[in-house]
């Protein structure tokens, strides 16, 4: 059980408390469009059932630049296998263009703060020269950088499947994971953060699982905290802040204090 245990113990772990399940999916797509509005994004949603799956993917399917995966019971092991390294090929694709972004931003405000100092240093130089005219400055507004790139991938997917994925094929190491239904074991639960996201050992950057509740059951919840020996937190509003944490890489959430 110890092992099992290890396996949450570097992610960050968040409720998001829905009234029914209605309102469920729509914080679901009301989450999803705000994280990929942020930057590129790849997801794992796991699920009860067919049917919630099935209504899941539907759902998805209204979101612009999606690319959808999902791995149901009556799939072969190989047709799994398939699905589940063309999910993989586009993580590592999110993931790559992630750094790259990131490592432009830090590019990008060394040399603001560069031009920031040349500005301060020349400010009394400027302010004594004539003023330009407006239409001096279209070409100049014509060459703002074009938008960045985002892109946004998920599988979803129910318990059966999730056994049967190839233990090479696993972490499927995705930005985050979310437990759209909460499994009844905790064993479940456990292999779900172990396959999806991997363990301390495996975790190449921080990671992050989202959970919904539904009214009525907090005691799961509670039973989860238990079992991890640590608090799941509530999603804070502003849900940009835990989402570029998470981009950035370290750091994990403290356990409960005894």
């Amino acid at each position: 059980m110890q092992d099992q245990k290890s396996s949450i113990f570097s992610l960050q772990l968040y409720y998001i408390a829905v009234g029914t399940a209605d309102v469920k999916l729509d914080s679901l797509i009301e989450l999803i469009t705000v994280l990929e509005s942020l930057g590129p994004l790849s997801l794992v949603i796991c699920c009860a059932s067919r049917d919630v799956l099935d209504a899941v993917a539907v759902a998805l399917r209204s979101i612009e630049k999606l690319s959808l995966w999902c791995l149901y019971s009556d799939l072969s092991e190989r047709e799994i296998d398939v699905e589940v390294q063309s999910f993989r090929r586009s993580v590592a694709a999110i993931t790559l263009k992630t750094k790259e972004e990131s490592s432009d931003s830090s590019n990008a405000a060394l040399e603001n703060d560069d031009a920031l100092l040349h500005h301060q240093e020349n400010q009394s130089d400027r302010e004594n020269e004539p003023r330009r005219d407006p239409g001096s400055t279209q070409e100049e507004d014509k060459k703002q950088p074009s938008p960045p790139f985002r892109s946004l991938c998920a599988l979803i997917t129910t318990e059966a499947p999730l056994r049967a994925i190839n233990k090479e094929s696993t972490p499927l190491a995705p930005t985050l994971l979310i437990n759209y239904d909460i499994p009844v074991r905790k064993e479940d639960y456990v292999r779900r953060i172990a396959t999806v996201l991997g363990g301390r050992a495996k975790a190449e950057k921080h990671r992050l699982c989202i959970n919904f509740l539904e009214a009525g059951k907090v005691h799961e919840l509670r039973q989860l905290e238990e079992f991890a020996d640590r608090e799941v937190k509530e999603m804070p509003v502003h849900v940009a802040d835990v989402f570029e944490q998470t981009r950035g890489g370290s750091g994990s959430g403290g356990n409960k204090q005894k």
